[in-house]
């Protein structure tokens, strides 16, 4: 039995032997993984670079008497490519009413957001690659990519912007 047979990657499968008459029993992941002889959780993960794996595991059980039987599940595990979060920003430590860019350098998405995060206090889409700050405080970048599987991934960067100094 296979529970949770599809998803984002790495994918923790969980499997359950229900097997009758069974004196040892071993799975074969299709993943290139060495047999098992545990039945609990495999990770499975996209080994071909491709944007999803299908994986057909088989159990192979021998009884007392030496009698062998193969099964191979009907259902198939299918791996989702994840999305990659990822940018950069000019400066992570400015002055008041001080001005930070940022670059996407995501990899395999279809959405992309940024959000700024004041600590506590609010949460701000943001839609182009300029900040411009006008309080000191401790903040954070959130970007939150998802791609065409329904899979997602996060980045934050903490900005830290200093209060401007007082001239008399």
């Amino acid at each position: 039995e296979i529970t949770n047979n599809e998803g984002c990657e790495p994918l923790s499968v969980g499997f359950k032997n229900t097997s009758k008459d069974v004196f040892q029993h071993y799975l074969n992941y299709d993943d290139g993984t060495p047999l098992d002889s545990t039945f609990d959780k495999h990770v499975f993960l996209i080994n071909n670079g491709a944007t999803f794996q299908e994986y057909t595991p088989r159990m192979y059980a021998v009884d007392s008497l030496g009698c062998k039987a193969i099964f191979e599940s009907p259902l198939k595990v299918i791996v989702k490519q994840n999305p990659k979060a990822n940018f950069i920003i000019s400066d992570s430590i400015i002055c008041e009413n001080g001005t930070i860019t940022f670059t996407d350098l995501s990899v395999a998405i279809t959405n992309s957001t940024f959000y700024l995060n004041k600590m506590g206090v609010y949460r701000t889409q943001l839609s182009n690659n300029l900040i411009n700050i006008n309080n000191s405080g401790d903040y954070q970048l959130t970007q939150i990519v998802e791609n065409a599987n329904d899979c997602f991934d996060s980045l934050i960067t903490n900005i830290k912007v200093n209060p401007n100094p007082k001239a008399n």
